[in-house]
């Protein structure tokens, strides 16, 4: 383990891979925009996805705090 393993972006590097060498898959993702369930803003950041696929957001307009669930 080096010292920069702590670092985000430290350590090892990844492979990059270029554009033209990814297959697009024929897969469609729903994609539903977030809003706070009391002031009904979109402004609703999320301020914590580690335990994925739960997402903890905090509405930037009435501070109501709430968690999302990402369907499988």
């Amino acid at each position: 383990m080096g010292f920069l393993d702590d670092i985000p972006g430290g350590g090892t590097k990844k492979k990059r891979h270029r554009q033209d060498e990814i297959e697009p898959e024929d897969i469609l993702v729903r994609y539903t925009r977030i809003k706070c369930p009391k002031c009904h803003s979109y402004r609703v950041p999320v301020y914590c996805s580690r335990n994925l696929p739960v997402r903890y957001h905090k509405c930037e307009e009435c501070g109501l705090r709430f968690k999302s669930v990402e369907e499988l």
